[in-house]
Parts: structure tokens; sequence; C-alpha cells
């Protein structure tokens, strides 16, 4: 399970880092890694769709984009109300993506 302060801080060096004359931080660690997740997650969702194993009708690069902004909004939910489920819901994502039966 996610430690409460650990999203807290991440949160708040996000919100920080969107300020204006901050981009050092928004640069260097929240745009990088948001491009270098992005990325990474559209590769492996380009190969379940090739696999057949996830549906293959919408741009991986667009899943990936949603996933990333469902699962940092899912954080924020959670730490306003701790009886969200992360883990539950991104599971409910993940049967979305299956290919159509």
């Amino acid at each position: 399970m996610r430690s409460k302060r650990v999203v807290q801080l991440y949160s708040t060096l996000l919100a920080a880092s969107l300020e204006a004359g901050n981009d050092v931080g928004r640069q260097y660690f929240f745009s990088d890694r948001f491009a270098r997740l992005r990325a990474r997650i559209t590769a492996d969702f380009e190969l379940e769709q090739q696999a057949g194993r996830m549906r293959a009708d919408v741009p991986a690069a667009h899943i990936a984009a949603l996933l990333i902004a469902a699962s940092d909004g899912l954080q924020i939910q959670w730490l306003l109300e701790p009886s969200v489920g992360l883990e539950t819901t991104l599971r409910t994502f993940a049967t979305l993506l299956a290919p159509p039966s």
C-alpha cells in the first residue's frame, strides 16, 4: 500500500513545479518523468495490442496518458478519502482495455 506521506509529498512537489518561474523542477523532474513513463507504458501497451491481449482500436499512447492521469487522480482522491480503492479501481481500468470478446 502506498504511503500517504509519499503521495502528499509527490502531489505537493508537482503542484509547486507548476508555479510560474519554476521551470527547473518542471522540466528536469516532472516533464521528463512523465515523458519516460508515457513512452515505457506506450511500448508495453503496443506489445499487448499486437499480441491481441488488449484492445487495439485506441492508440496505445492515449491509453498510457489516460492510465497515468487515472493513477495520479486516484491518488489525490485517496488522500481526501482513504476508502477510495487505488488498486481495485485501476484493475477496473485494465478491464476496460480488454479486447472485445
